[in-house]
């Protein structure tokens, strides 16, 4: 009872890509050539100032940050608990030779448990979450473990960046990652525009050690509203840029009573990697 229509793609960096047909990432990779393709474009730049980075692509998908990611890390560590999709992300690192991704076909969090993940049956597979939160769902069982712990197994000694897309369970994959994320401080990418996420991590323990260590700005571009808003004439200038200027990422002031897609998270011992990105 699945999305079991699939395409075959190209993505702007040349990987082939077996994509669900009528699906948000899908539909994306062929309309634009990537799904984020302005925010990965950012992402890579920070790779690009990294040695050897090391990424981990928490809520994988098919793998289009994964695949992107492989360009420029050295490793990546993919996560995808659903196994109908985690098939397809096999197929696709497989297809494309790429020898620095590894994958796993379970979820992130902060217990080791079997639990219930309601997947999506069509439009956004993306969206399938361990909160029953809409119909058009199955109930499908899968696996979680603790962060810190698979790190320790695969013996990573050093991380760069996070990327947590994990519909509402942020707060307890960032628990789960607690000692890795004091002792590596990686840059995070993630969303804010999910109320029971934004609820969950509002007041706890992980959203305070994420501001004091954290520089935190919004991950979008120069066609978002929030980034004009505080520029005079904020609507004619948003409408020109959109009509004649290229989408390009940007980063501005973040503020957590607003929602936004992506938020980018840089350490403030690390902030010096910003220079020269925008």
């Amino acid at each position: 009872p699945m999305p079991t229509d699939t395409q075959n793609l190209i993505t702007s960096l040349g990987h082939q890509v077996i994509a669900y047909k009528n699906d948000h990432v899908g539909d994306k990779i062929a309309k634009n050539g990537l799904y984020e393709k302005e925010n990965l474009g950012l992402l890579l730049q920070l790779l690009n100032k990294i040695s050897n980075p090391v990424v981990m692509d928490i809520g994988a998908n098919i793998g289009n940050h994964a695949l992107a990611f492989s360009t420029a890390a050295n490793h990546v560590l993919a996560f995808e608990p659903l196994p109908t999709v985690f098939s397809l992300l096999e197929k696709n690192i497989r297809n494309n030779n790429i020898d620095n991704i590894q994958a796993f076909p379970f979820a992130l969090s902060d217990v080791e448990e079997q639990a219930t993940i309601y997947m999506v049956r069509e439009g956004n597979v993306g969206a399938s979450s361990f909160d029953k939160r809409e119909g058009g769902v199955d109930a499908v069982m899968v696996n979680k473990k603790i962060g810190d712990e698979v790190l320790a197994e695969v013996g990573i000694k050093k991380l760069d960046l996070i990327k947590l897309d994990v519909e509402a369970h942020e707060a307890f994959v960032l628990r789960g990652l607690k000692k890795t994320l004091e002792q590596h401080k990686p840059i995070i990418t993630m969303e804010w525009n999910d109320p029971l996420t934004i609820e969950r991590l509002n007041g706890s323990d992980e959203l305070q050690f994420l501001f004091e260590q954290y520089n935190v700005y919004v991950l979008g571009s120069n066609y978002d509203r929030s980034y004009w808003q505080h520029h005079s004439f904020s609507f004619i200038r948003r409408k020109l840029t959109r009509l004649f200027k290229t989408k390009k990422a940007a980063l501005f002031d973040f503020n957590p009573a607003m929602v936004y897609k992506n938020l980018l998270l840089i350490p403030k011992s690390k902030q010096a990697l910003l220079d020269g990105i925008l």
